[in-house]
């Protein structure tokens, strides 16, 4: 058995927040509207408390960043 492509992703975050405070950050239905390229639409009041208008989807990553083990970068 392979590991899972999102391994990387899971050391980074483990490695950030600690194993005792990491959290899943996978949301079925989230990941469903993503990898349609689609943005999130309010469904909900809860929702709308937070978030004023749809969750946007980033952009597609270009096969370079993906490669270059973007997890690890540091955001600027």
């Amino acid at each position: 058995m392979n590991p899972s492509s999102d391994t990387p992703t899971h050391r980074r975050l483990i490695s950030v927040q600690g194993r005792r405070r990491h959290r899943p950050h996978h949301s079925t239905h989230a990941t469903a509207f993503a990898q349609a390229g689609r943005a999130v639409p309010v469904f909900g009041t809860t929702h709308a408390d937070y978030f004023f208008g749809e969750i946007p989807v980033t952009r597609k990553m270009t096969p370079k960043e993906i490669a270059d083990a973007y997890e690890w970068r540091r955001v600027t």
